[in-house]
């Protein structure tokens, strides 16, 4: 069953257009049904209007991550399955703005996009780095603490045996 579109213009005559000869952003809105028109998808073809929403989608995508991979760097106990889902995003996207967008973002805003991708997956590469690193060295510290401590408090114990001692010698 082919979809058709129907176009009045303004001398009152209708234009039927086959929906597949339309080139444009394809995309299914996120709608409620409170209207009473159910929208299940949409063809976006004026250049003006794509690149505008694009932009917008973008800004918000590129926000969430940015708020994402910093919870997920502050928290120091998060795991690096967490670390590689994000990792794993972010490469999805920036496959998505390199080949699906690249016909409708302008070389200049789609490469600034891109870089700062590229920013992003750095810190978590960065994290996934040092998070393995520092495990390993607070695993060593709280080692050596508890190596020091032990030998701390041997020598406050044995200090208290030989003030004892020369206490009852000096009596």
């Amino acid at each position: 069953m082919k979809n058709y579109v129907c176009k009045r213009t303004s001398n009152g005559s209708v234009i039927i257009i086959d929906k597949s000869a339309l080139i444009g952003l394809n995309f299914n809105p996120k709608n409620s049904d409170k209207y009473g028109i159910a929208i299940s998808k949409m063809i976006i073809i004026s250049p003006s209007i794509v690149k505008k929403l694009l932009i917008k989608s973008t800004k918000r995508k590129l926000d969430k991550f940015i708020m994402m991979i910093a919870s997920l760097t502050d928290d120091d106990s998060t795991s690096d399955e967490g670390l590689r889902e994000a990792l794993n995003d972010l490469s999805r996207y920036r496959n998505i703005v390199e080949y699906k967008y690249k016909k409708y973002l302008e070389a200049k805003y789609q490469e600034q996009l891109i870089a700062k991708i590229d920013i992003l997956e750095g810190e978590i590469k960065k994290k996934m780095i040092y998070g393995e690193k520092e495990k390993s060295l607070n695993k060593i510290y709280q080692e050596m603490y508890n190596e020091n401590y032990k030998r701390m408090i041997s020598n406050m114990i044995f200090n208290q045996n030989q003030d004892v001692e020369e206490n009852r010698k000096t009596r």
